[in-house]
């Protein structure tokens, strides 16, 4: 089934925000999958809901970026160099079986409601011995934190899934290689969660 996407505010206004708060937490997450990944030189890495580049232009290796939206990727053509980008479903990768190295799927499962059809498609164009690093916020801290900050709505309209590290553990294996938080506190007290999972 195609899903629906909703746009959102750009990555721009994310990373760039004049709120410290939501410009800290953005950076920070892009920072420590950057770190969680590792080196990906000579690895083939498929950046899930790659946006507008942000996180692309900081990988090394055979990059490739998928999006729902052209409007994202037109302007992830003009940020990155020398990635593929690609507009696709997540629940169906238009790529061949066993061909990545390294997944990156960040904040944006929480916009997918068949979570199941894309950990299929990530385990079967996975490699031997491929990883997925994933994050994804704590919906009840961030609706606090908009409240606070006045930022309406509250819930936003496209996240139609709320995750926690339980619901996240089988998606992508069962074997976490590493996990982290922003800030470094428990998961019910932290904005976003980041994983690193062995795939197969």
């Amino acid at each position: 089934m195609k899903q629906k996407f909703v746009e959102e505010v750009s990555q721009e206004e994310l990373y760039g925000s004049r709120n410290p708060l939501v410009r800290f937490a953005h950076l920070k997450r892009l920072e420590n999958i950057i770190k969680m990944l590792g080196n990906t030189e000579g690895m083939a890495v498929l950046d899930i809901g790659c946006g507008e580049g942000f996180m692309l232009e900081r990988l090394k290796g055979k990059t490739i970026g998928l999006d729902y939206s052209m409007e994202k990727l037109k302007r992830a053509k003009e940020r990155v160099q020398g990635a593929l980008l690609v507009r696709g479903d997540a629940t169906m990768l238009p790529f061949r079986e066993n061909c990545f190295d390294a997944f990156i799927a960040s904040e944006v499962l929480e916009h997918i409601p068949n979570l199941e059809g894309v950990a299929s498609e990530v385990r079967r164009t996975a490699r031997k011995k491929a990883v997925a690093v994933v994050s994804a916020p704590n919906e009840k801290n961030w609706r606090i934190a908009r409240l606070f900050l006045l930022r309406f709505p509250i819930k936003l309209e496209g996240h139609v899934n709320s995750l926690t590290p339980k619901k996240l553990e089988g998606l992508f294996g069962k074997k976490v290689l590493l996990r982290e938080n922003i800030p470094n506190l428990p998961f019910f007290l932290c904005l976003t969660q980041m994983a690193k999972y062995r795939v197969k």
